[in-house]
């Protein structure tokens, strides 16, 4: 797992620099990680849909996650999860990972806290020798980190109603794919249904 990383930063009413750290998910954090999610999302554009109850999902059922949370002075105020993702081409699977969900407390936001999560995953995950890993977000956010369109190396999520526009993927080992694949990529089932249902 992952070990601590600091930085200092400016963030809310008092201006002030104070140090974040970022460090793997531990047993006492589970109370704290569903409350960040459940603000995060409650103040965002869509509002709550489930996140903090699809965290226990995957955590209860995934042994193969990922999970990192930002603190600050023994405050979380971030957390960001990977989980394994699979991406089905005519005549071979590729596995790595998929990042889902991402949250940071309101007063925290646009200070570098998620870009930190974001940078220390990716930092974990190629140590750990994973190939790649996806996202569905913002175009404006996540490239800035090396994620590139999914769709240049013909691959697509299975949610219905999402464009596939918003599907990137970051190769984290690029031996994996020297040339564009056709495929399909395919989250945990807790994710809901996918490609078709299936």
């Amino acid at each position: 797992m992952a070990g601590h990383s600091g930085w200092l930063c400016n963030f809310c009413s008092n201006s002030m620099p104070f140090m974040i750290s970022i460090r793997a998910e531990l047993p006492d954090d589970l109370a704290a990680i569903r409350n960040v999610t459940i603000q995060a999302f409650a103040d965002s554009e869509f509002g709550h849909n489930g996140e903090a109850e699809l965290i226990d999902l995957l955590r209860a059922n995934c042994k193969q996650s990922v999970s990192l949370v930002a603190c600050s002075k023994g405050r979380i105020v971030g957390h960001i999860l990977f989980t394994p993702v699979v991406i089905r081409a005519a005549d071979q699977e590729f596995h790595g990972m998929g990042l889902a969900p991402m949250s940071v407390a309101p007063d925290c936001q646009k200070v570098g806290v998620g870009s930190r999560l974001v940078t220390s995953g990716l930092e974990q995950l190629t140590d750990d020798s994973c190939p790649f890993v996806v996202v569905l977000g913002h175009p404006e956010y996540y490239p800035r980190f090396g994620f590139l369109p999914a769709s240049q190396y013909g691959i697509s999520h299975g949610f219905s109603g999402i464009p596939q526009d918003v599907f990137f993927i970051n190769i984290l080992d690029s031996a994996m794919m020297q040339s564009p694949t056709i495929g399909s990529a395919y989250y945990r089932p807790e994710f809901g249904p996918q490609h078709n249902g299936s």
